[in-house]
């Protein structure tokens, strides 16, 4: 799975509807949502997995490209008009670089809120071709920079 990112500006992307179908106004832009996290190459940031907050904040769930051969995953938490939420990771958003063994390609697929922690899995692999399945657990309303609880 490395070399997934290309030089192809691929952003993560959020819509939200409202029950007849149309685009939510008080939601980004026209009821939608772009999420850069530019990181290096143009970026090949690619969403797989959104869930909604009991208090209407969506966190989205992918990977973030940092080179044409690592990407490193990527969340984005954005308030209930769309907005990136300030408090969250840094600006709204948080990578996650997991480095089992150089350039790598490491994403959160699925994701699940659950007693205040985001559980996600997904998969990494190091530049020698060695594909893992990943879980990780984060306290979602206390991300810390280094993207875990300190306790």
């Amino acid at each position: 799975m490395t070399g997934v990112a290309t030089d192809t500006d691929y952003d993560f992307a959020a819509v939200k509807l409202l029950p007849d179908g149309t685009p939510d106004s008080g939601f980004g832009t026209n009821g939608k949502v772009t999420v850069p996290f530019d990181l290096g190459i143009g970026s090949g940031d690619v969403p797989y997995g959104a869930m909604l907050q009991p208090d209407g904040k969506l966190v989205l769930v992918g990977f973030a490209g940092v080179t044409s051969t690592d990407n490193d995953i990527a969340l984005a938490r954005l308030d209930t008009d769309g907005t990136l939420d300030q408090s969250f990771g840094f600006a709204g958003k948080k990578i996650i670089n997991l480095n089992f063994g150089g350039d790598s390609f490491d994403a959160a697929v699925r994701g699940r809120l659950q007693g205040g922690y985001l559980v996600f899995g997904g998969v990494a692999s190091t530049d020698v071709g060695i594909t893992s399945f990943l879980a990780g657990r984060i306290v979602i309303d206390t991300v810390f920079d280094s993207g875990f609880d300190p306790d």
